[in-house]
């Protein structure tokens, strides 16, 4: 993750050749925050979608995109937390988005586009 670059997450596939060429998949926002962000949020991938947290200076919010049409993100999820979200877990169909001493729980069955 670079958080210089609107495109903050590469993605390769090394059964094609190495990192010396442009990736396959690109994802990312620029946080609208002018605050610093922190380089430590880690994102997760289930199926074919892939989840990333952009938690400071914006509350909770967490953005999924679909790998099949990585241009547009797919659903965004945001809730007002005590701390900020450096970490979101995908897990069936459900997104678990923590940072120090919360978690918030988001049920994404049957929900079109988040919250």
């Amino acid at each position: 993750q670079v958080d210089h670059m609107d495109r903050q997450v590469l993605f390769y596939d090394t059964r094609m050749s190495g990192f010396d060429r442009p990736p396959c998949i690109e994802l990312g926002m620029r946080a609208a925050s002018t605050q610093k962000i922190t380089r430590y949020t880690r994102g997760s991938a289930c199926h074919s979608f892939f989840i990333r947290p952009y938690g400071e200076g914006e509350g909770g919010l967490v953005r999924m995109w679909d790998y099949r049409n990585a241009s547009a993100v797919v659903a965004r999820f945001h809730s007002v937390r005590p701390a900020p979200v450096v970490h979101a877990v995908m897990l069936n169909s459900d997104i678990y988005a923590y940072g120090r001493h919360s978690v918030t729980i988001w049920k994404t069955t049957g929900v079109a586009g988040g919250n």
